[in-house]
C-alpha cells in the first residue's frame, strides 16, 4: 500500500455510504508529509480523493477525512461509523500539528443527505 492511501474499516454500528464496495481512500495532500522515495498512488475510482481537515471539538482539534467532491445538491458531509488507518507518516506529521498523539483511526465523513431527509431526521 502507498503512504497517501488510507484502509477502511467500519465500525460495528457503521455503514459506508459513499464508499460503499471501497477498501480505501486515497488522502491528497499526504504527500508533503511524506519524504521523497517513499511510495504514493494517484486517486482512482477503487480509492477515491479524500482530504485531511483538523476539526475544532470541544475545544480541541481532531483531524477528519472529508471527500474532496460533494454530491450535487446534498449536504454533508457527515460521519457515519467509518475510520480510515492512516499511514504512520502522516500520524506522526498530524501529531506534530495537533500537540498529542494522533489517533490510530479518522473518522471519515463519507455521508450525504438532501436537506429535506436532514430537516425530518433532526425532528
Amino acid at each position: 500500500m502507498s503512504f497517501n492511501r488510507a484502509e477502511l474499516t467500519t465500525s460495528k454500528f457503521g455503514s459506508k455510504s459513499q464508499l460503499k464496495g471501497k477498501e480505501e481512500i486515497t488522502i491528497l495532500g499526504a504527500e508533503e508529509y511524506i519524504p521523497d522515495g517513499y511510495s504514493v498512488s494517484e486517486a482512482d475510482d477503487s480509492a477515491p480523493e479524500f482530504l485531511i481537515e483538523l476539526q475544532n471539538v470541544r475545544g480541541g482539534l481532531r483531524p477528519i477525512l472529508k471527500p474532496l467532491h460533494k454530491p450535487e445538491g446534498m449536504i454533508g458531509a457527515m460521519f457515519n461509523g467509518v475510520y480510515a488507518e492512516v499511514s504512520s507518516l502522516v500520524q506522526e506529521h498530524l501529531t506534530k500539528q495537533l500537540g498529542y498523539p494522533c489517533p490510530d483511526l479518522i473518522p471519515v465523513f463519507d455521508r450525504f443527505e438532501t436537506q429535506e431527509t436532514y430537516d425530518i431526521l433532526c425532528r
